[in-house]
């Protein structure tokens, strides 16, 4: 039985915010360009054999195109000017495409967690006497497909682990002091490990986190408007504290996530501030961390 293709000139966009029962445009779109998933892929040669092996990596999503005739209705405009105001409205987008008499949904593209990226204004020729287009860019989080008359997917919500930062006593046995606890906001991408015998043995792990107060967290506490409330607390490991005898002593800390586990103190903390408010608050902050422990021991594995 041969499948009849989809016809590519009949087609309706919704955009709608968050708890709106109304559509966030009240125009036609005529074109629609940029539905894309991509994968990175890393190719592995084994020496000797020449053997190729492909392994999956990242996902990530191309940036929606959407282009009208322009109208006296700036629904566009207003929600670019309302994403300045507020950085953690999202939207979604579903892209329908139709039967050639608009009768039937064939398949529906569904684009999760949209953001405008661009926004372009329409061409203006006093020569000619075309239709003034204006065009929206949109990024977006996630992209599935939602097959008409198909039972939803049965899948449950999946919890992410987060990494933390954990304080330990000095014999670094017993985690301590829980209030001094530093979730990340959004986990590193890459954790590196290296070990050395130079000055003695060693092993360091090197990290990045990044905070910023516009990122959508769950969270029943008010987010603060300024990005070193959040390092602050990163910031804790890094400041020596006084001990007996006056001495002073660096918290001891674990880095723990999901299965992975490393003890040390914090070595190095580079802080930086990337993006500003008009009056002058940090919005943004990546640090980059280095932890150290002066031994060379097995590899440490949680339950997750």
């Amino acid at each position: 039985m041969s499948a009849e293709p989809f016809t590519a000139f009949t087609f309706a966009i919704e955009l709608r915010l968050p708890g709106s029962a109304e559509p966030l445009c009240q125009a036609a779109f005529c074109e629609c360009d940029g539905l894309e998933l991509r994968r990175t892929i890393t190719t592995l040669r084994e020496g000797g054999s020449g053997q190729v092996w492909l392994i999956p990596g990242s996902e990530s999503f191309g940036h929606v195109t959407l282009r009208r005739g322009m109208t006296a209705t700036f629904d566009l405009w207003e929600w670019w000017e309302r994403v300045r105001r507020d950085p953690g409205v999202r939207a979604s987008c579903d892209v329908i495409v139709l039967s050639p008499d608009l009768a039937q949904e064939r398949v529906r593209f569904r684009l999760h967690g949209c953001l405008p990226a661009k926004l372009t204004g329409p061409t203006l020729d006093a020569t000619a006497n075309d239709i003034a287009i204006e065009s929206l860019e949109l990024a977006c989080e996630g992209i599935e497909i939602v097959r008409p008359g198909a039972p939803p997917a049965d899948c449950p919500p999946q919890t992410l682990a987060r990494a933390e930062l954990r304080e330990l006593d000095a014999s670094f046995e017993r985690e301590i002091n829980r209030a001094r606890w530093v979730t990340a906001q959004i986990n590193p991408d890459q954790l590196r490990t290296s070990f050395s015998h130079e000055l003695g043995p060693s092993t360091r792990l090197n990290l990045q986190l990044t905070f910023d107060v516009r990122t959508p967290v769950r969270t029943r506490r008010r987010t603060p408007d300024d990005v070193r409330r959040l390092t602050e607390k990163v910031a804790y490991f890094a400041t020596p504290r006084p001990a007996r005898g006056g001495a002073l002593i660096r918290p001891a800390v674990r880095v723990a996530w999901g299965t992975f586990q490393f003890d040390g103190h914090l070595e190095t903390l580079e802080e930086s501030l990337e993006t500003f408010s008009a009056d002058g608050r940090p919005l943004r902050a990546a640090l980059a961390l280095s932890l150290v422990r002066a031994q060379i021991a097995p590899y440490a594995f949680r339950a997750p």
